[in-house]
């Protein structure tokens, strides 16, 4: 991640030092813009999000000082837009491909265009055609 602050580095399952890796999977990640207080009730700080019982765990959610959250599970979707495969029968393969850029990056930029039909066009099959469209 890069940061526009003070901040240089955000460690996520290691020390700081890169030591004692963590060995699993983050599902649901917020950064905010204040420092949350600590909760320590007999001087020993805890983490009163922390719960191991995976059943009753619900996912962060967003409030008025969150900048950015990060969950995995709205995340999952299959996307089937990427290239189509026609005529399969007759041997020719034609592809079409549906480039959606929604941020307006390809359309903004010649050379990314070019580049990105000439990597489109170096990587289909030799006896093939492809058929290129861009959508917002």
């Amino acid at each position: 991640m890069k940061f526009v602050d003070s901040i240089n580095n955000i460690f996520m399952g290691t020390q700081y030092d890169y030591q004692f890796p963590i060995f699993s999977l983050v599902d649901n990640l917020r950064i905010s813009n204040i420092s949350r207080p600590i909760y320590a009730p007999y001087g020993e700080p805890i983490d009163i999000n922390y719960n191991s019982n995976l059943s009753v765990v619900f996912p962060v959610t967003s409030d008025l000082y969150t900048t950015y959250l990060l969950d995995f599970d709205l995340l999952a979707v299959l996307n089937q837009d990427f290239a189509l495969l026609k005529n399969r029968n007759t041997g020719s393969f034609d592809f079409s491909v549906n480039i959606l850029d929604s941020l307006g990056i390809i359309e903004n930029s010649i050379k990314s265009k070019e580049a990105l039909e000439k990597l489109i066009k170096i990587l289909k099959p030799a006896n093939s055609k492809v058929f290129i469209s861009y959508t917002k």
